[in-house]
């Protein structure tokens, strides 16, 4: 009976070492998934580096029924050099008076960059599942 006991006793602490591993591994990928905060013009320029991993972005934002652009500038927007900037791919809800708000602005944006999805080729990218904007104040 003991030798049962024991042996039971074991296969919990092994199962109990084994479930820990793979929490832990888990816990190691999502730590991977942090976001990382980088300019506009390093996504740009290396696109590849930033493939796949959520970004925290700062740029110049245009919202609108057909288009949502985060551009490098207020300067590139104007001038629409589409290729300075993200098409954007918004998970949160944009109302109307939210996207009065942001539309036009600088903002603070995360998301998961794409260097193969920029609004037909008009952009220079994607940033994907956007679940955070807000209105940039550094700035001014």
């Amino acid at each position: 009976m003991t030798f049962i006991l024991r042996r039971s006793i074991l296969v919990s602490i092994a199962l109990s070492l084994s479930a820990l591993t793979v929490y832990t591994s888990i816990l190691s990928q999502r730590k991977n998934q942090s976001k990382v905060a980088v300019s506009m013009i390093a996504l740009i320029a290396n696109p590849d580096a930033f493939k796949g991993r959520r970004v925290r972005a700062v740029g110049y934002v245009e919202l609108g029924a057909d288009k949502n652009v985060l551009y490098v500038n207020e300067a590139d927007y104007k001038a629409q050099i589409t290729k300075n900037g993200l098409a954007l791919k918004l998970t949160m809800v944009t109302d109307a008076s939210s996207q009065k708000k942001y539309n036009k602005n600088y903002v603070l944006l995360e998301g998961t960059f794409d260097p193969n999805e920029g609004d037909l080729g008009l952009c220079s990218g994607s940033l994907l599942d956007v679940d955070r904007m807000a209105v940039w104040k550094g700035y001014k």
